[in-house]
């Protein structure tokens, strides 16, 4: 906790020569970042390890677990529902993504809420999956 405090507040003050910029990966950026992230982490040991509150960490352990299989997975999957199964409706071909999109949810939410809709029924298809071969003792590695 003390190192990211320290990072995070070189950071802050380093920024005020040298602007905090992630684009360019300015070295304020990194620093305050940098800084953030240990803080993170050791607030995040404290309260598993530390106070044993563990109740909140099943989606984590899953998507931990099976890490290269949440990966290739959803890129495969995002790459079939995108690209690769294709439906006519209306004599014109669309994408399984576009449907879901059009039909399911643009038709009664803001497209900005749709996208994040539709990211969030992604992201619970995988952890639903990725529970499943936790529960079963499933692991795969490379």
């Amino acid at each position: 906790m003390l190192v990211g405090d320290v990072l995070l507040l070189l950071g802050w003050a380093w920024s005020w020569v040298f602007p905090i910029n992630k684009n360019l990966w300015s070295s304020s950026y990194v620093l305050f970042t940098g800084g953030v992230g240990c803080i993170l982490l050791a607030t995040i040991a404290w309260v598993i390890d530390v106070r044993q509150w563990r109740s909140w960490i099943g989606p984590f352990v899953a998507f931990g677990i099976n890490p290269i299989t949440a990966y290739v997975g959803s890129e495969l999957t995002a790459v079939l529902l995108n690209s690769t199964i294709k439906l006519r409706v209306g004599g014109r071909l669309q994408s399984a993504r576009e449907l879901i999109d059009e039909r399911l949810l643009a038709s009664w939410l803001d497209p900005r809420l749709a996208s994040l809709v539709y990211s969030l029924m992604f992201a619970a298809l995988w952890y639903v999956l990725l529970r499943l071969l936790y529960r079963r003792g499933m692991l795969f590695k490379i």
